[in-house]
This record gives structure tokens, C-alpha cells and sequence, in this order.
């Protein structure tokens, strides 16, 4: 579990203070095709899972959209995590 020190609690905004502190499992460094693959196996399976990216989801109020290839092996892992169906009519 990860458990902030008490004097970074205190020099945080009230805002912040007032968010409860997630207590996960796991916490999965990274947001990319990797990361949010692992972090979707493991949420299915589950176990709490916090996945941190060094980039927002939306910066500006623009979403991500880095395009990615997937091997014909790789889809079968996407589709393990739960997520292929969701992406396969945006496939090309």
C-alpha cells in the first residue's frame, strides 16, 4: 500500500487532502499499450490496479491519440484484457 508522509499531505492543496488515497495492489508505471494492457488484465482479474502516466489523458482538453500496431499475436492478448472488442472496429 502506498502511504504518503504526513508533511507532503500538509503542503498539499485542501482540495487534494479532501481525495481519498487509493490503496492498490498494484500500480503499474506507464500508460501506454503495455501498461493499460496489463492494468486491464489485472483490474478484470480483480486486483487493484492504479496505472500513472507522466502525460494526462486529455492536455488541453485533447485526448490522446498516438496510433499503434498490433500483431496478429498481440490481439489475442488485447482481447485476454478485455478490451479487443471495443477496439477492433477502429482497427484498420
Amino acid at each position: 500500500a502506498f502511504y504518503p508522509k504526513k508533511s507532503y499531505l500538509n503542503s498539499m492543496p485542501n482540495r487534494q487532502k479532501a481525495q481519498k488515497i487509493p490503496s492498490p495492489a498494484a500500480i503499474i508505471i506507464g500508460g501506454g499499450l503495455a501498461g493499460l494492457t496489463l492494468t486491464a488484465h489485472l483490474s478484470r482479474r480483480g486486483v487493484p490496479v492504479m496505472c500513472i502516466d507522466r502525460e494526462p489523458a486529455f492536455k488541453n482538453g485533447v485526448r490522446d491519440v498516438r496510433t499503434t500496431a498490433i500483431s496478429y499475436g498481440s490481439h489475442f492478448v488485447l482481447d485476454a484484457a478485455g478490451v479487443w472488442d471495443e477496439m477492433k472496429d477502429k482497427s484498420c
